[in-house]
C-alpha cells in the first residue's frame, strides 16, 4: 500500500489556479452505485455520487477492457487543451516514481463542502493493470480532509502524492470542511501487464476496435462528452 510517499508543493498551487480558471468544462456528476465488489449499477447514486469530476485525457470507458488496451497501445488520447500543467505534472514525476508505462484515466476530483467518496473498491480488469496515484491539490490540511487505504490513514496535506492499487485496495476521500476540495486520481499501465492483455486479446495499434456512436459504459469509447 501506498509506497510511494513524496510532496510537489509548488505543483500543487500550479495546478489549483489552472482548475480554477477553467469556467467552461462542465463537472462531470458520477451517478452509479459502485458495490464492495466495484460493480456499478447505473442510475443509482453510489460511492462517487457525492463527487464531480473533469478529464485530463477524456472521460475514458474503463468498463470496455478491450478499448483501453487499444487506446493505451496507440496512445492517441485526446488531452484537454484546458489541464496542460496538470498534463505536464503527470509526465514530470515519472522518473520519481518509476512509472513509465502509458496513462490510463486521468480524473481532476472536487469534492464539495462536508461531501466523500465513500468506502470501495474499483475491481474491474482495468483495475488490475494499473498502479493509481493520488495528487492532493486543494488547501485541506490534516483533519480537514481524509484519505483512508485499507484502514489506514494518510495526513492531507497540499502537494502530497502517493500511489495504491484500487483493484483490491480499499478506499475513502471525506472533505471536512466548507469548502471545496480538489485531488488528482491518475493511473499509469503496468508494461508487462499491458503485454499480455495485448497478447491475450491480439490488440496492435492497428487494432479495429467497435465503438458505439454514444456515451455509455458497454461498448463506448467514453463516458461523457468531456
Amino acid at each position: 500500500m501506498y509506497e510511494k510517499i513524496m510532496y510537489f508543493d509548488k505543483w500543487a498551487q500550479i495546478i489549483k489556479d489552472e482548475i480554477l480558471s477553467d469556467q467552461d468544462t462542465t463537472w462531470y456528476h458520477p451517478l452509479g452505485l459502485v458495490t464492495p465488489v466495484g460493480i456499478q449499477i447505473p442510475n443509482m447514486p453510489g460511492s462517487f455520487a457525492q463527487g464531480r469530476m473533469k478529464f485530463i485525457n477524456r472521460n475514458l470507458n474503463y468498463f470496455y477492457f478491450k478499448s483501453m488496451v487499444k487506446m493505451a497501445t496507440s496512445q492517441r488520447y485526446e488531452f484537454n487543451s484546458k489541464y496542460i500543467n496538470s498534463l505536464a505534472f503527470c509526465n514530470y514525476i515519472r522518473p520519481y516514481v518509476s512509472e513509465f508505462g502509458p496513462f490510463g484515466r486521468m480524473c481532476i476530483w472536487k469534492l464539495p463542502p462536508n461531501c466523500s467518496i465513500k468506502p470501495h473498491v474499483d475491481n474491474l480488469t482495468y483495475h488490475s493493470h494499473i498502479t493509481r496515484y493520488i495528487f492532493c491539490i486543494g488547501d485541506q490540511v490534516g483533519p480537514e480532509a481524509s484519505i483512508t487505504i485499507n484502514k489506514r490513514e494518510i495526513e492531507v496535506r497540499p502537494g502530497l502524492l502517493f500511489n495504491f492499487y484500487p483493484y483490491h485496495e480499499r478506499h475513502e476521500f471525506k472533505n471536512n470542511t466548507d469548502t471545496d476540495w480538489f485531488f488528482l486520481g491518475f493511473d499509469y499501465w503496468n508494461l508487462k501487464l499491458l503485454d499480455f492483455a495485448k497478447i491475450k486479446y491480439d490488440i496492435t495499434e492497428s487494432t479495429d476496435i467497435h465503438y458505439s456512436l454514444n456515451f455509455g459504459i458497454k461498448l463506448e469509447q467514453y463516458m461523457s462528452e468531456h
